[in-house]
């Protein structure tokens, strides 16, 4: 094998692997994406969901509203506090799969957020306990809605600094395809130009011979 092969063969090896290594890093950025960060995102808002359909719930009750049942308000703060536990431990459950957060500082958040609703459950049933003298206006009134606005402002911040992850994410995503997509072009380019030289000096080699 000539020094030109060689060369040739070098260039190939070392373009073929550079051009897999982007492929197998798009990979795990379109899997963090996929796989950690929406559903994240998605907890974060099952999390608000079912805490202020609670919250809400609630406040018919204690308006004299009959037809709610205080144990389905209690089960909505449960499935709020599994959604927050999930993002600490990760979990499963119908709507699919979520991940431990790794960050550190979103970790912290979350666990306040679990503290917030912690502290939201106890005023409801302290406000429950004393129908007569918590009803809207009260002071313990105002601790609740103090409480659920709280934990709530937890929750958004752990939602936005997930949505800003996911959207540099994404952008280095977008980016990593161009540049393959670039690799690719310029490799096809190179082979095309190799595999013309070679079937010109072929053709010149044949007329030699005749």
């Amino acid at each position: 094998m000539n020094t030109n092969s060689r060369k040739i063969l070098f260039i190939s090896i070392s373009v073929t692997l550079f051009t897999m290594a982007i492929v197998y890093y798009s990979f795990l950025i379109g899997r963090d994406i996929a796989e950690r960060y929406t559903p994240l995102v998605d907890a974060t808002m099952e999390i608000k969901l079912e805490a202020t359909t609670a919250h809400l719930w609630f406040e018919e009750m204690m308006s004299g509203d009959q037809t709610v049942d205080i144990e389905a308000i209690w089960a909505n703060l449960d499935q709020s506090e599994w959604y927050a536990q999930a993002m600490l431990d990760g979990g499963t459950n119908e709507e699919g799969t979520f991940l431990a957060l790794n960050d550190p500082d979103l970790r912290s958040q979350i666990e306040e957020t679990i503290d917030g609703i912690h502290h939201f459950r106890q005023i409801a049933k302290k406000r429950w306990a004393s129908q007569s003298t918590s009803g809207v206006g009260s002071g313990i009134e105002q601790q609740f809605d103090l409480a659920f606005l709280k934990f709530n402002l937890s929750t958004d911040n752990v939602e936005s600094a997930l949505q800003k992850v996911r959207a540099e994410d994404l952008q280095t995503f977008k980016f990593t395809q161009v540049l393959l997509i670039t690799l690719l072009l310029i490799l096809g380019i190179i082979i095309g130009g190799l595999s013309l030289r070679f079937n010109n000096k072929r053709i010149k080699n044949i007329d030699v011979l005749k």
